[in-house]
């Protein structure tokens, strides 16, 4: 009978060890009713360690101070691609060097002479009529945009400029890079085509000409297939247009052209009707890259409902201008695309700084009932409908005077056809306003343009608000919410606006810089108004383990100060904490250094691949991590299927990561046995820099790159491997702040107000700005289209290891979007990207980046 009974449960455990293999195995199926824990598959101990130093350093470093000069001339630099595809000017393509970009130029710029050649570095460049912000714009080039230099204003801050997508025009200095000399670039007036004779008797040397285009004409490029529950399909490329039909997950469109800002598309659907649809929500079946841009006109009362907006393709000299990739047009032409960033108007036209929203009449619909609109038009979403017997309060008109904005009694304040209003009053004295509605969640309303500003409210998702003006850039709007409160500053992105931003007049320096922040926090939009005096110094390393240097903002005093792994300033500047390795980082030790290189000693040795130091908001602790518990080697873990004692089967518990699952018989008992890769924990380290006493802190079972919050000391937040986790440092106690697979490098804000990051997504890294409770995830940086789009085998930007300036308006950050390893900064809502230093001195600083979660940086 024992016999029996041993064989009777040996035929049953095997086939519960078919049916649990089917289960955990790749592509297995599950058959049994119960469920398997979820565990977390740990990180891959190969995929974290920090490479060897590249000397080993025993002693204090022996190298001297010394002071890199800027080399003379550049060396020679990676090239470069900058267009998804080749480019036509003037009917020749663009294919060649800098002189060729010269001379093709030259055939359009309307009589001028190239001194040199360009590249936009910034993420967004407005070209404008005239050398200064406060004129109309012509047009708007993103990063990457060639074109040629034809002269420059006066103090050399403005240069006029031709681009490759022939926009004609002038742009800041500082937000191109130029290749050549402008030595001998000419002196030019305000409005140079003014006072150029146009050639060949044209009337308008160098402008090209929007060429209408019938929408029959346009062939299908690629095709797509919604991504929604529900789609739009819209007269034109935005919200403001009227809705033609929708659309269904899943149904098949042919794509015809892209807007200019390249976010909608127009296409085509299986039953032969023609729209635009947001490109977010369809997935594109191939590439984007020899779509053509068309323009459409805005939104007009008048268009038909069953019609799409009247299209146009710019057209540049000798092109046809039907069917190809259009180029932008500039002038008139670039007045019809829609929606663009917001342009400042000439000066003289000073925009209203408050709005009163005190009722002007009342009014009750005349016929019945009265459709409410999110704008003055019926081309306008409608969002509420009132009846006869509903009091209305009037409370502005539309610049024409044939639509009121009223706000019902107990309702959702709208746009009325005044002809359908029963007007109780007079409307002469009734202001005109300019709406928008919010197309975000949650939208903080601040009292100057910027996130630094106090927060004076919050807008929901479609809160409607009035727009008064915007800032001398002209991406931040004033607006004041219709049903009241909040009147302040948002991003000009987060409102679709019912009507042109051409038409939205500028706001005076003088009105936001004068206001009074509220207990939200003092505003810090520049470092004058910061009070600190200089930026500092940054200190950096070329590789973990490799070379510490030093260098001032202004790209002078670059020098060697050590060898380590992830330098990192004290608050107050003045030394340097870091971290070597030996042995493959068996035996490794935190030190300091005096900043002059001096004083270098060590502080805590003993840890195993210790790094990551940052220092407490006095100076007198350093957090860290090092690589503590798990397993360093691949093992082999077995489980019993049944319960010795009493014979009932037992399932066993098999990670997601397991490998080799195999049964094996030991001692006459069965076991399940799985081999696991090698897992390494990590921990935390709190370090008292007088002596070298040291506590140690929980921060997750991956603990990695923590840094100190400098509002809050007893506060660390840490890289835990499935998000961000903050620890107690009193308490020793721990809670996630965020759950962003991928996400590391944390850097606090001088304030303590935010927490720049560096994510994951789809296997490039891109810049987060957080607040520092976790919330409010703003991205910063990103890679355009055009740079994977485009021919051939072109690689997704890498943006990594941020660190803010010592102000808080600024984030360094290293890029390789140039094809190397190169410092870059930009402002701390993400706008004006660009190099930190010169390309002399960028030549200079040889920097390599091993996606191990290095600091790289420290800015004070």
């Amino acid at each position: 009978m024992t016999m029996q009974r041993h064989v009777w449960i040996l035929t049953v455990l095997l086939s519960l060890v078919v049916a649990l293999t089917g289960c955990n195995m790749p592509g297995g199926q599950a058959t049994g009713q119960e469920e398997t824990e979820e565990v977390l598959e740990p990180l891959e101990a190969d995929a974290w360690p920090t490479p060897e130093p590249t000397a080993v350093m025993a002693s204090p470093t022996p190298f001297p101070k010394i002071t890199l000069e800027p080399t003379p001339t550049r060396t020679a630099r990676p090239s470069v691609t900058v267009t998804p595809t080749p480019l036509s000017v003037g009917g020749v393509t663009y294919e060649g060097s800098v002189e060729d970009l010269k001379e093709q130029v030259t055939a359009t710029s309307g009589g001028f002479e190239p001194v040199a050649a360009f590249l936009v570095t910034a993420a967004e460049v407005t070209v404008r009529q005239g050398p200064a912000a406060s004129y109309p714009a012509v047009g708007v080039v993103a990063q990457g945009e060639l074109g040629a230099v034809l002269g420059q204003n006066a103090a050399g801050n403005w240069l006029y400029v031709l681009t490759i997508s022939v926009l004609q025009g002038w742009v800041p200095a500082d937000t191109i890079r130029v290749m050549g000399t402008l030595d001998q670039a000419p002196v030019l007036p305000d409005n140079p085509l003014a006072s150029q004779p146009a050639p060949g008797g044209s009337s308008s040397p160098g402008i090209a000409a929007s060429q209408p285009l019938a929408v029959v004409d346009l062939e299908a490029v690629t095709t797509a297939r919604v991504d929604n529950h529900s789609l739009n399909l819209r007269q034109g490329p935005g919200a403001g247009y009227g809705v033609l039909a929708t659309l269904s997950r899943g149904d098949e469109v042919s794509v015809l052209a892209l807007n200019k800002t390249q976010d909608w598309v127009l296409v085509e659907t299986a039953d032969g009707a023609f729209g635009w649809v947001s490109l977010v929500y369809v997935l594109v079946d191939g590439s984007l890259a020899d779509v053509p841009t068309l323009i459409s006109a805005r939104p007009d009362a008048d268009l038909p409902s069953g019609q799409i907006a009247p299209i146009s393709g710019a057209a540049v000299p000798g092109g046809t201008g039907q069917g190809t990739a259009a180029a932008p047009a500039q002038g008139a032409a670039a007045a019809q695309d829609t929606p663009a960033s917001p342009a400042t108007k000439s000066p003289g036209e000073p925009a209203p700084l408050t709005f009163d929203l005190s009722p002007v009449a009342t009014a009750r619909p005349s016929q019945g009932e009265v459709d409410l609109y999110r704008g003055p038009g019926d081309t306008y979403e409608p969002i509420a409908m009132v009846r006869d017997d509903d009091t209305l309060s009037v409370l502005a008109v539309n610049q024409e005077g044939d639509w009121a904005l009223v706000r019902p009694a107990d309702g959702t304040p709208g746009w009325a056809l005044l002809k359908r209003l029963a007007v109780d009053g007079s409307l002469e004295d009734a202001p005109q306003a300019m709406t928008a509605w919010v197309d975000s969640n949650e939208v903080p309303v601040r009292e100057g343009p910027g996130f630094y500003y106090g927060q004076s409210g919050t807008l929901a998702l479609n809160d409607m608000v009035v727009v008064l003006g915007v800032n001398q850039d002209g991406r931040w709007a004033l607006v004041t919410p219709v049903a009241g409160g909040g009147h302040g500053w948002i991003p000009f992105h987060f409102v679709s606006l019912s009507g042109s931003w051409d038409d939205v007049p500028p706001v005076p320096e003088w009105y936001w810089s004068q206001e009074t922040p509220s207990a939200g926090g003092q505003p810090v939009p520049t470092a004058a108004q910061t009070g600190v005096e200089s930026p500092g110094v940054i200190v950096f390393q070329t590789s973990s383990g490799g070379d510490v240097m030093v260098i001032n903002e202004d790209g002078t005093g670059l020098r060697h100060l050590t060898q380590g792994i992830d330098p990192v300033l004290s608050p107050d500047g003045q030394r340097v904490a870091f971290t070597r390795w030996q042995n493959g980082g068996e035996q490794s030790a935190l030190w300091v250094a005096n900043l002059d290189g001096s004083g270098e000693q060590v502080i805590l040795g003993e840890m195993r691949k210790a790094k990551g130091p940052d220092w407490s908001p006095d100076g007198t602790r350093i957090v860290l991590n090092f690589q503590e518990g798990g397993w360093l080697e691949e093992k082999t873990v077995c489980q019993l299927m049944i319960d010795s004692e009493t014979g009932e089967r037992v399932t066993p518990n098999i990670p997601a990561n397991a490998r080799d699952i195999k049964f094996k018989m030991q001692d006459g008992l069965p076991y399940l046995c799985w081999d696991l890769p090698p897992d390494a924990h990590w921990s935390l380290r709190v370090v008292n820099v007088a002596d070298g006493s040291f506590d140690s802190l929980y921060g997750g079972m991956y603990a990695f790159r923590p840094v100190w919050d400098p509002a809050n000391a007893w506060r660390i937040v840490a890289d835990s491997g499935y998000g961000l986790v903050e620890t107690d440092v009193n308490r020793d106690s721990s809670q996630g702040i965020t759950d962003e697979l991928g996400e590391g490098s944390p850097a606090f804000s001088p304030d303590g107000r935010y927490i720049a990051t560096a994510v994951a997504h789809g296997g490039t890294y891109e810049i987060h700005r957080l607040n520092s409770d976790g919330s409010g995830r703003v991205r910063l940086t990103e890679t355009p289209l055009w740079v994977t789009a485009g021919p051939g085998d072109q690689n997704a930007w890498n943006n990594v290891a941020p660190v803010w300036s010592p102000d808080g308006t600024r984030i360094a950050f290293v890029t390789d979007r140039t094809g190397r390893w190169e410092i870059w900064a930009m402002n701390a809502d993400g706008s004006g990207q660009g190099s930190m230093f010169s390309d002399a001195i960028s030549d200079q600083i040889q920097i390599a980046y091993d996606f191990k979660d290095e600091r790289v940086l420290s800015w004070r």
